[in-house]
C-alpha cells in the first residue's frame, strides 16, 4: 500500500470506522453520555449508526437500554474502536512513515551537529592563531 498523500490521511478515521462495522464499540458524544452498542454504519462526516442492543450512559452514572440510535458527526466526541484494529493497514503505513520521518530527523541532526563541530574547530584555530596574525602585521622595523 502507498503511503497517505494528506487527502487520504485525513480519510483514515473513516476507513477504520467502516472496518469496525459489526463490532461493538463505545462512542461519548459532545454532552458527555456514552453509547455502547454494535455499530451499523459510518459515513464520512463520522454520522453513525449504532444498532441491536444500545446501552446508554449519561454524565450521572444513570444507564438507559435502546434499540437503536443515530448520532450526528457534530455531536461525536471520541470512539472507542476494538483492539484489533491496531493491526490494520492503515496504522502500518502512518507507522513507516513515522519511522522514516524520525530517519530523516535524526541524519538531519547529525549533520548538523557535524558541521557545528566543525565550524566550532574552525574558530578555536582562528583564536589560536589571531594573535600571531596581529603581529606580523603589527611589526614595525625600528632600524
Amino acid at each position: 500500500m502507498e503511503s497517505p498523500t494528506p487527502s487520504t490521511a485525513f480519510q483514515i478515521p473513516a476507513l477504520l470506522l467502516r472496518e469496525a462495522q459489526g463490532h461493538v464499540v463505545s462512542v461519548e458524544s459532545t454532552d458527555s453520555k456514552v453509547y455502547r452498542g454494535r455499530l451499523e454504519a459510518a459515513s464520512d462526516t463520522m454520522n453513525l449508526t449504532l444498532g441491536g442492543e444500545v446501552l446508554v450512559t449519561d454524565t450521572r452514572g444513570g444507564r438507559q437500554s435502546s434499540t437503536g440510535v443515530f448520532l450526528r458527526g457534530s455531536q461525536v466526541k471520541m470512539v472507542v474502536l476494538p483492539d484489533f484494529l491496531e493491526d490494520a493497514p492503515h496504522f502500518a503505513v502512518l507507522r513507516a512513515r513515522r519511522q522514516q520521518r524520525a530517519v530523516e530527523e535524526v541524519a538531519a541532526s547529525a549533520a548538523a551537529r557535524g558541521a557545528s563541530k566543525r565550524s566550532r574547530s574552525r574558530r578555536k584555530r582562528a583564536r589560536k592563531t589571531r594573535p600571531a596574525k596581529l603581529l606580523r602585521r603589527t611589526r614595525v622595523d625600528l632600524r
